[in-house]
């Protein structure tokens, strides 16, 4: 948290814009519940595994706890280009699979642009509640 704020004071003071993903695997539950704890735990190292190869070494990759996971990136995309975010990182997700473990996550993402005031604790705010609007839509699409 402390390396994510400093890259954003970083970034303000630069000018330059950034991203901010939060993502939340899906089916955890399930994966716990069907298939042990030790499942949930291969699951949350395969997808660990696939944020690394996803992201660069300079963005930060952190988990948040349970099954929720935060990157920061520096110089982000586009704001077009979030549908082709969401397609590297679960592409990402499914290289790395284990027997019996399917993994996939709600991501929501937020940029922060050149200009912007924003610190970590709104930015995170922001990404988290897109992902939970993804997360509805995906249930809506599945109903």
């Amino acid at each position: 948290m402390a390396l994510a704020a400093h890259h954003i004071r970083l970034a303000l003071r630069q000018g330059q814009d950034l991203l901010l993903l939060f993502a939340d695997l899906d089916n955890m539950k399930i994966i716990n519940d069907r298939q042990g704890h030790e499942a949930g735990d291969t699951a949350l190292q395969s997808a660990a595994a696939a944020l690394r190869d996803t992201f660069r070494e300079s963005d930060v990759i952190g988990r948040l706890g349970g099954d929720e996971f935060a990157m920061l990136v520096a110089g982000g995309p586009p704001k077009d280009d979030d549908d082709k975010i969401r397609q590297r990182l679960t592409a990402g997700l499914k290289t790395d699979q284990r027997p019996g473990i399917s993994l996939a996550a709600s991501i929501g993402i937020a940029h922060l642009r050149a200009g912007e005031r924003l610190d970590l604790d709104e930015l995170l705010k922001r990404a988290d509640g897109l992902m939970y609007a993804e997360k509805q839509r995906r249930k809506t699409r599945q109903d």
